[in-house]
């Protein structure tokens, strides 16, 4: 009778412990997945992009082939997200089926002059690459800064590869 009376009583906090998914007085006026289209976006927000679900299936060596890069989801879903962006800010060409949580096709990074896409490393940061800016590494501050759009000098953080800080 005691572990019954036990079970009963975990089962009722348990169950009340499990609520609506929204908070009370929480409302929409929109569907659930509602997009905002670009043009409707708040200001100094991203638009987002075209649904997850409108992304054509790739596979990981059709993606490569076309000279771009496999991105894993972490865990969190962010690839999956439409306002998700790639290390250099453009939106993924597809979507991968890659373990459990699946990754995007990022295409290939296009880098301004003075920039070139980085060499990965097992171990760390990219290799050879003083400057990071938008998934370009850069061996001269200068170009880096330029293509920043700060002109021939900025701010670089110090850290391995250098990041540019946003200009004024």
């Amino acid at each position: 009778m005691r572990y019954a009376s036990l079970l009963l009583l975990i089962l009722l906090l348990v169950s009340l412990g499990c609520g609506p998914d929204e908070p009370h007085g929480a409302t929409t006026d929109e569907p659930a997945g509602a997009e905002v289209p670009p043009d409707e976006a708040p200001p100094g927000e991203l638009p987002t992009g075209p649904s997850p679900a409108d992304r054509p299936a790739v596979g990981a060596a059709e993606c490569e082939a076309q000279g771009g890069t496999v991105v894993g989801d972490i865990g969190d879903g962010a690839v999956h997200r439409p306002d998700y962006r790639c290390s250099d800010g453009q939106a993924p060409i597809g979507s991968v089926a890659s373990g459990i949580e699946g990754a995007v096709c990022c295409p290939a990074v296009q880098c301004p002059e003075g920039g070139v896409p980085p060499v990965p490393s097992n171990d760390g940061p990219p290799e050879n690459c003083a400057v990071l800016f938008r998934g370009c590494c850069f061996q001269e501050t200068a170009d880096a800064c330029r293509a920043a759009g700060c002109g021939d000098e900025c701010e670089v953080m110090e850290s391995y590869p250098g990041q540019v800080r946003p200009c004024e």
